[in-house]
């Protein structure tokens, strides 16, 4: 059994992978084009909402404060990965949002490299070195999502559709992984197992 295990998440991977530029030009250029809604649900703009927020709001989007947040989060980020590899854990779990699945082929190889059991939350992360994935089937999500789409374009209001949540797990284990960490995987995990890499 695992006795020293950590998780890394994100819900805005995407902020950590890009460039100053991108924090000065592009995010706020989006932030500005994007409808934004009041606490009464009414639509308004970027400036509405800029003028309505706490006296010092506006001092946190200058261009030197989202320099100073950009720098301090790369520091923070530099700071966690020599701390992971320091901490010598026994297992790493990684959550995330789809910036997260699009790498995690890397996120993978870095695991591998690093010689650490890994679980992740969807299916999609397996191969190159994850050990155990478990989480919510995206074949069925985008099966479910299908058939919101048809119901919709056939007439039904979105409004009058009742909200499902995904009932199928995947639990696989790459049986691969798991000898090149020198592990061996009980029985019954394999016998629960939906999918076993070997």
């Amino acid at each position: 059994m695992a006795r020293i295990a950590a998780a890394f998440a994100s819900s805005h991977s995407v902020m950590l992978t890009c460039e100053l530029e991108d924090w000065l030009t592009r995010f706020r250029e989006s932030d500005q084009r994007m409808p934004f809604y009041d606490r009464e649900g009414k639509s308004c703009g970027y400036a509405d909402m800029l003028a309505r927020a706490r006296p010092d709001a506006a001092g946190l989007v200058t261009p030197e404060a989202i320099t100073r947040t950009f720098n301090a989060t790369q520091d923070a980020m530099e700071r966690l990965k020599h701390e992971i590899q320091a901490a010598r854990l026994d297992v790493l779990i990684v959550l995330g949002d789809n910036l997260f699945l699009a790498n995690s082929s890397k996120i993978a190889r870095a695991v591998r490299k690093a010689k650490l059991p890994a679980m992740s939350p969807v299916r999609e992360f397996m191969g190159d070195g994850i050990l155990v994935s478990y989480g919510p089937s995206m074949k069925e999500a985008g099966r479910m999502t299908a058939v919101y789409v048809h119901k919709i374009l056939t007439g039904a209001k979105p409004g009058d559709l009742p909200i499902e949540e995904i009932s199928k797990l995947d639990f696989i284990i790459d049986l691969r992984v798991a000898r090149e960490l020198g592990l061996k995987v009980p029985q019954e995990l394999l016998f629960r197992a939906d999918e076993v890499i070997r």
